[in-house]
């Protein structure tokens, strides 16, 4: 997505406490489902107090490719000179720093082919996604760390699985303490990896504690399209989706490795954890039988839901 803004490299954004101000009035409208939720239609501005956000040494450039707001900090890549700008949001049109650093590193960022960027909920940790490696920059760093996800050994896993058809699809990352964190990825392939790093931002480093492994595999090799780690009262879960499947991952949070592992050795529990969409018989299909004509291409046409996550 590439969102252009003003030559001055002036965004707006909802406010930094994150707070609605819109009271409800008797002209707006609500909306209540067959379940008995109720919904409100505003407007974005109607919704959120909107500040200008303004740098005072902008990046280079103002096509930005991906805009991330976590925790008050402001993450910006920039498409055509790559580029990662920040700037951490304070009450008000107030700012607590004005200009963080703006990080050039022409050697990884410059030759990559970046989809998306990743930053977890604390603003601390920024991932950005290329198809076969990662690019990892610390809130606090001015430098970017290349990580390798897939070894050979990943690339011989299946048979008919070629170097294109494997790339990175989804990816989430649960803070143990301070810098230290877990990942867990999702490829286009179907399988989950999990890997464990520290983040050593004065060094310009990201220590391995633990490679990328994988730790699941399903069985139709659909992409797993998002993947969400989940922290309730002392238990972790995780949560996987394809296009047809929902996988559920639950265990003490003793780490992500540890709770994957066991629906690893322990195949039944994933039958028992997995919520699969039936196929539903298409609308063009519906349409042609009404008016009498034969099924396209001589046969039934099915179509099967596209679940996703919503957080």
């Amino acid at each position: 997505m590439n969102l252009n803004f003003p030559a001055n490299s002036s965004l707006r954004t909802p406010s930094a406490a994150g707070g609605i101000s819109h009271r409800l009035k008797p002209s707006d409208i609500i909306v209540k489902d067959k379940h008995g939720f109720t919904s409100q239609e505003v407007s974005l501005y109607g919704a959120f107090t909107m500040e200008d956000v303004t740098f005072r040494d902008p990046p280079p450039e103002t096509m930005y490719q991906q805009v991330v707001l976590q925790d008050n900090k402001l993450w910006i890549f920039t498409q055509k000179s790559k580029l990662l700008a920040k700037k951490e949001l304070g009450e008000g049109n107030m700012t607590v720093r004005d200009t963080k650093q703006i990080v050039d590193d022409p050697s990884h960022l410059k030759r990559a082919r970046i989809r998306k960027m990743f930053v977890d909920d604390s603003g601390s940790h920024c991932f950005l996604i290329s198809d076969t490696e990662l690019f990892y920059n610390h809130w606090d760093s001015d430098f970017i760390y290349r990580i390798d996800v897939f070894t050979p050994e990943h690339f011989n896993m299946r048979e008919g699985t070629s170097t294109q058809q494997l790339a990175i699809k989804s990816l989430d990352i649960k803070v143990i303490e301070d810098n230290l964190f877990e990942v867990v990825a999702g490829t286009t392939d179907g399988h989950i990896l999990h890997a464990c790093y520290m983040a050593q931002p004065r060094e310009g480093d990201c220590a391995i504690i633990e490679k990328f492994d994988v730790l699941f595999q399903n069985d139709d090799q659909e992409p797993i399209d998002d993947i969400r780690v989940v922290l309730i009262k002392g238990f972790v879960s995780i949560l996987a989706v394809s296009s047809t499947k929902l996988y559920q991952f639950v265990g003490k949070d003793e780490g992500l490795k540890v709770v994957l592992q066991k629906y690893k050795t322990e195949p039944k529990l994933r039958t028992e954890h997995c919520i699969t969409t039936p196929a539903r018989k298409g609308a063009l299909q519906e349409e042609q039988k009404a008016d009498g004509q034969a099924s396209a291409l001589g046969r039934d046409v099915t179509e099967q839901p596209k679940l996703q996550l919503y957080y």
